[in-house]
């Protein structure tokens, strides 16, 4: 019944950060959260902890967006701060290994792997920023349209201005005059 309450909090934390670099800060610590709450619930043999990995996940790739924005010099410090919460929190998941229930392992090898892959990817954003800008720039997904402006059409009314005389009847494959033999072209059924 908390659990959604502290969401929210969480949101309100981020809306109020000052800058990008707060706010990558903040996705961070909560990534972090997010990851000490899987600890805990895999110790106690919870094993469906799909959401609060994506979450985890989201949180990282969300401070990753915004390391992309960054100078050289405030990116690579974002990075190393993550690096340096993805090894912390491999640590604490390594020192837990031996309590994980069977039935929680899948999950908690994801875990494994989505810190490795983490930790990977902040590593190649220190060692090579262009890469990384590149990987965060092209695999990001398409910003959505923004919606059109709400203008009521032009409407155009179309007057005649000559007046037909001459009887038109539609064939079957198209008009013919009414003197004509009007015969079908092209192939029939």
């Amino acid at each position: 019944p908390l659990y959604p309450a502290k969401m929210m909090a969480e949101n309100v934390r981020l809306s109020f950060a000052s800058n990008q670099m707060e706010q990558a800060e903040i996705q961070l610590d909560l990534a972090a959260e997010r990851l000490r709450e899987m600890e805990r619930l895999m110790v106690n043999g919870n094993m469906d902890n799909t959401a609060l990995l994506e979450r985890a996940e989201r949180h990282v790739e969300n401070a990753f967006g915004l390391a992309e924005e960054m100078p050289v010099q405030e990116m690579a410090g974002l990075l190393t701060q993550a690096q340096e919460m993805l090894q912390a929190r491999q640590r604490a998941f390594d020192d837990i290994a031996d309590q994980i229930p069977v039935e929680a392992e899948p999950a908690f090898n994801q875990v494994q792997l989505m810190l490795k892959n983490m930790g990977e990817i902040a590593a190649v954003g220190l060692q090579e920023p262009q890469l990384f800008r590149y990987r965060h720039t092209v695999n990001r997904p398409p910003a959505l349209p923004n919606p059109p402006e709400m203008v009521p059409p032009i409407i155009t009314i179309i007057t005649p201005t000559e007046t037909i005389t001459t009887p038109v009847r539609i064939g079957p494959v198209g008009p013919c005059a009414e003197n004509e033999d009007c015969e079908p072209q092209g192939e029939g059924p």
